[in-house]
């Protein structure tokens, strides 16, 4: 019974620290997505007369970072309810090893119910902690999954708008320019021709 008890704090020790792993990406996400939205709009008003296009990738960028955002920034909710109040089957109502099962009771009560545990009843608590920890880092990794995909399409989206402005767009001289650089070509002599000897 002991050993059994063991192991399972061995695999309570292993979901925290995949569920660690999976805060730290989403810290990650949430600091790249800040800094590329911080980017993109000080890019955006340094822009002048920005062309339809433009204004298409920059929209589309937004979206998908903030987006991106989002989701790791709902994954920081602290999730204070039990889990079987949100619709998790099968755990246990008011857990002395969740927030949720120890939050309403006071020292002395809460020191009470736990002496009146015994080892079988420690390891059901192990356990319904264990599939807790399961159920709500397999919610972060769907976050972490959908803010990764919308923070690479991100990424894709503004090395499209740096690209498009860098390309020469038709009819973007000035006509006074034109019409100064025809001035300056009609005042130039005019070129030798080959075995021709000017005056």
């Amino acid at each position: 019974m002991t050993e059994f008890l063991n192991f399972t704090y061995h695999i309570l020790d292993k979901k925290y620290e995949q569920g660690s792993w999976v805060a730290g990406k989403m810290n990650a996400l949430i600091t790249i997505n800040s800094i590329l939205i911080g980017v993109l709009t000080l890019l955006y008003q340094n822009l002048k007369g920005p062309s339809t296009l433009t204004e298409v990738l920059v929209g589309a960028t937004f979206l998908t970072l903030s987006s991106s955002l989002l989701c790791c920034l709902s994954g920081c909710i602290a999730r204070r309810r039990s889990p079987t109040k949100q619709g998790y089957e099968g755990l246990l109502e008011d857990s002395l090893r969740t927030t949720a099962g120890a939050e309403d009771l006071t020292v002395v009560e809460y020191k009470r119910q736990l002496l009146q545990k015994n080892m079988g009843d420690l390891i059901e608590l192990n356990v319904d902690l264990i599939q807790t920890l399961n159920a709500f880092i397999t919610l972060d990794q769907r976050l972490l999954a959908r803010g990764a995909y919308c923070t690479a399409s991100g990424l894709l989206l503004f090395m499209c708008l740096a690209a498009s402005l860098n390309l020469p767009l038709p009819d973007t001289v000035p006509e006074d320019q034109k019409t100064l650089d025809s001035s300056q070509t009609g005042n130039l002599p005019p070129k030798k021709a080959e075995g021709q000897v000017l005056e």
